[in-house]
């Protein structure tokens, strides 16, 4: 593969998955001499700079909050003595926050307490998530799960929630009955 030095950020994040995908889609075939742990090896390579495109990306909005925030590991911690300037994102208390104002961090400035630093991303005021498509049963919506969809609160009526809120498998938070039960409605 050949480096551009001056391609994009995009570009590069491109050319890196392509290059894995095409390598795994030519060893499924058989017609690449790679062996899975060599796979495997160049994969935990791209690792480092793939995180750190990532970040770049989300920091430049290339990148929804939605998805910057499942994906909160990749985000250095808050910490304090450090400069930080706006759009810098950072995890605090297991939340992920966007930088507003420039400014250097200090112990009694701390994210979840300065709204006028920092900005939470992906939850409501209120701490409900904002409904992202699931990829698989391994990121899906629990049952009783509440999400935050098209300025509504929906409530999982499944484990394993794939659906979009509206579609199946979710009622509004707002249509339980005295009891506590949801009404579910279907469709």
């Amino acid at each position: 593969m050949e480096w551009n030095d001056k391609a994009s950020l995009i570009e590069k994040v491109k050319a890196i998955y392509n290059v894995l995908n095409w390598n795994s889609h030519e060893m499924s075939l058989g017609r690449v001499k790679t062996n899975r742990i060599e796979l495997q090896n160049n994969i935990e390579r791209a690792k480092v700079p793939m995180s750190i495109a990532f970040v770049k990306m989300a920091e430049k909005g290339d990148i929804d909050e939605i998805t910057a925030s499942e994906n909160i590991d990749l985000f250095l911690e808050w910490t304090t003595n450090v400069k930080y300037t706006t759009n810098t994102l950072l995890q605090y208390e297991g939340l992920l926050y966007r930088v507003i104002q420039e400014h250097t961090s200090q112990a009694d400035w701390t994210p979840d307490t300065t709204p006028s630093l920092y900005k939470v991303l992906g939850i409501d005021e209120n701490g409900i998530v904002f409904w992202s498509q699931p990829i698989s049963q391994l990121d899906a919506f629990m049952l009783n799960d509440e999400v935050m969809h098209n300025d509504l609160i929906w409530v999982s009526d499944y484990d394993n929630n794939v659906w979009e809120p509206g579609v199946f498998g979710w009622h509004l938070k707002d249509e339980e009955n005295e009891s506590g039960d949801a009404e579910v409605i279907e469709g």
